[in-house]
């Protein structure tokens, strides 16, 4: 894995910032709660401190979250299409960083708080350490997610049809027939080279990438009735086919 020095190190500084902005919101106990207060003045939440609760309901809160934060990212792959997956990755790092990350730090830690308290011997040093762990859980779980996601994310998406086209003008045409629907561009372009069927003197063959509902064309590439693909300008592909035919039939009529 390559290392960013300096993506890793605002990631330490902000580790640190919210395991003290934590320590701050759901104060361990009041010793600590006055050390960090001296600092910084903003008021506790004492409504939600999980600290309170015993290791079953830490551990029911950390599947729940864990499981929910897997359903949610497997969710958003649905949406990934070659346009923006780079867009997409962007925001499920974000969407892991804030929705998982930051709240399964809390509850692990928050396991080991008691422990971390009595090793260290004093509340300064409790605040140091539990800053410390905050970031490095954090960081664990940010690298297992977003190795997961990406990978995910380099998947070949099967999102794909195989059809064949019909020009109806210099500058359109319509689908005739569908030969192939969700699958990978990959396996679209070995069904395309596969196929033995003929198509007519105005048919050409398209692989279309496709929308999650399937009703909108993301991206297309146009390949010939000799299935080489089509190179040059799109519009002077339909107007070669078209002029083409145009030209047969003024010399039928002739």
């Amino acid at each position: 894995m390559k290392i960013n020095p300096l993506k890793e190190c605002v990631l330490f500084i902000l580790g640190l910032f919210i395991g003290l902005l934590v320590l701050v919101l759901f104060p361990y106990n009041s010793e600590v709660s006055d050390i960090i207060g001296y600092f910084i003045k903003i008021r506790s939440i004492n409504i939600v401190n999980i600290t309170e609760y015993n290791w079953v309901i830490k551990t029911a809160a950390l599947i729940v979250v864990l499981i929910a934060g897997i359903l949610i990212t497997r969710f958003l792959h649905l949406f990934a299409n070659s346009k923006n997956v780079d867009r997409l990755s962007v925001v499920i790092g974000i969407f892991v960083f804030i929705f998982i990350s930051i709240p399964v730090s809390y509850i692990i830690i928050s396991m080991y708080a008691p422990y971390i308290y009595y090793s260290s011997g004093s509340a300064l040093l409790f605040i140091l350490v539990y800053a410390v762990s905050y970031y490095l859980i954090m960081r664990l779980i940010l690298y297992i997610f977003s190795s997961s996601y990406k990978k995910m994310l380099n998947k070949p998406f099967k999102n794909c049809r195989l059809c064949i086209c019909e020009v109806t003008s210099n500058t359109e045409y319509d689908v005739v027939k569908v030969l192939a629907k969700r699958h990978t561009y990959e396996q679209c372009y070995t069904l395309l080279t596969n196929y033995t069927g003929d198509i007519g003197s105005k048919q050409f063959y398209q692989i279309q990438e496709m929308s999650v509902t399937g009703k909108k064309v993301i991206d297309h590439w146009n390949y010939h009735s000799n299935k080489d693909v089509m190179s040059g300008n799109e519009e002077d592909f339909l107007t070669r086919i078209y002029s083409k035919e145009f030209a047969k039939d003024i010399s039928w009529g002739l």
